[in-house]
């Protein structure tokens, strides 16, 4: 599990997130500079994307889980809201070896803010190798 160190602010379209804050990386798949985790063997894999924004940011926000620049999940935040929004989209799918998953903003408008710490975090594992 990786988290982000920092808030991020108004970021704009195809911002890969990245998650620099690495809690657990058994075999090092993740790498927190890129924001991307490449794939170490052919197999069944488990992601979840866990995002958070702090109220009254005043806009929206879409966000992809990307397999080799293929949406695998969606986030959306339509953040007119007096209150913290949290969204968490969770998938199981099939990658060949190195193949690479990553976060990354496809739609942006107004103003949004994703929220660093615990709040906004990517984890992942292998289910089953082939």
């Amino acid at each position: 599990m990786a988290i982000m160190g920092n808030d991020l602010v108004n970021p704009s379209t195809n911002h890969i997130i990245i998650f620099n804050h690495v809690m657990t990386n058994v075999g090092n798949a993740y790498n927190p500079y890129t924001g991307t985790f490449i794939t170490p063997f052919s197999g069944t894999y488990f992601f979840a994307l866990a995002l958070g924004s702090p109220t009254a940011a005043g806009g929206h926000l879409g966000i992809w889980l990307q397999r080799n620049g293929t949406q695998v999940a969606y986030l959306f935040f339509d953040l007119h809201s007096q209150y913290w929004v949290k969204r968490t989209d969770t998938t199981a799918i099939h990658m060949k070896k190195g193949d690479s998953l990553y976060a990354i903003i496809l739609t942006a408008a107004g103003n949004h803010t994703i929220a660093g710490g615990l709040h906004s975090n990517l984890s992942g594992f292998l289910i089953q190798a082939d």
